[in-house]
């Protein structure tokens, strides 16, 4: 009796390794982005002579410890091997795992990736791309920057 169980344990331990070695990962979800436009808070300041513009916050489908954040025009992506950035942040010592970026806002643990480099603003009806970074999972999205209307 006892030598059936050694056999039975020593041909579903390959048997174990196998699956691990070759199914391991599989559950692992791509990351997805949504990108929602936001109206701004109501009173916030608007600067005379600049279009007021809507808040673009990005989502994730789960918390995501991010490596790189970096947002450039579509067009300077097609053509330009590497394209000016209008906001890059890198993490600054151990980011926290966030769900959600609005754009040129601040996010725990990340920095400019040039230090007191301010994000450019958006220009309305224009398409951006925004890179992310998390690790080894790497994805990216296309937005378009809308004005809002003038509120009277």
């Amino acid at each position: 009796m006892k030598n059936k169980g050694l056999i039975v344990f020593i041909v579903l331990l390959p048997l174990l390794g196998g699956y691990l070695v070759f199914f391991r990962g599989c559950k692992e979800e791509a990351m997805q982005i949504t990108c929602k436009l936001r109206p701004a808070r109501k009173g916030a300041p608007t600067q005379r002579g600049v279009t007021p513009m809507y808040d673009v916050a990005f989502g994730f489908n789960k918390r995501y410890r991010l490596s790189l954040v970096k947002v450039v025009a579509a067009a300077d992506l097609a053509t330009n091997k590497y394209p000016v950035a209008l906001w890059h942040l890198v993490p600054d010592a151990k980011p926290a795992a966030v769900k959600a970026v609005t754009y040129g806002k601040p996010v725990p643990g990340m920095k400019p990736a040039v230090a007191d480099l301010e994000p450019q603003a958006l220009e309305p009806n224009t398409e951006y791309v925004l890179l992310i970074e998390a690790g080894k999972i790497h994805s990216q999205t296309n937005f378009i920057a809308r004005e809002r209307p003038v509120q009277r």
